[in-house]
């Protein structure tokens, strides 16, 4: 990637403000445009990818889903049981909050625009 920044736990503000920003096909399409303008880049090949907000969108409580196990009659949580479990329950989703993507003859201007615009 020409530019990545890395998933970390969001406080609420924060989640507010990227949810605002990169909602819907419209603002991340006139995004890529921006950046592929500041950089000097042909039309079409600067791609911003952000993934959770998808998952934001379709279900806030993503990071809170916990599966109950019953163990000697008494009900907790599969993770308490296993660190496999949380370790899938991260790898569900991807390690960046958002990515900006080019050819790599690019990635060098496409970065510092999108340092400058983002």
């Amino acid at each position: 990637p020409a530019y990545e920044e890395r998933r970390r736990k969001l406080e609420e503000g924060e989640r507010r403000s990227l949810l605002k920003r990169f909602r819907g096909w419209g603002s991340l399409l006139e995004l890529q445009r921006e950046i592929g303008e500041e950089a000097g880049v042909p039309p079409g090949y600067v791609l911003l990818d952000v993934p959770l907000v998808d998952l934001f969108l379709s279900e806030p409580r993503i990071g809170e889903v916990e599966i109950p196990v019953l163990v000697e009659g008494s009900r907790i949580r599969l993770s308490q049981l296993s660190s496999i479990a949380g370790a899938l329950k991260e790898g569900a989703t991807p390690r960046y909050l958002l990515r900006v993507l080019t050819l790599p003859k690019w990635r060098g201007r496409v970065r510092r625009a999108a340092l400058k615009i983002l």
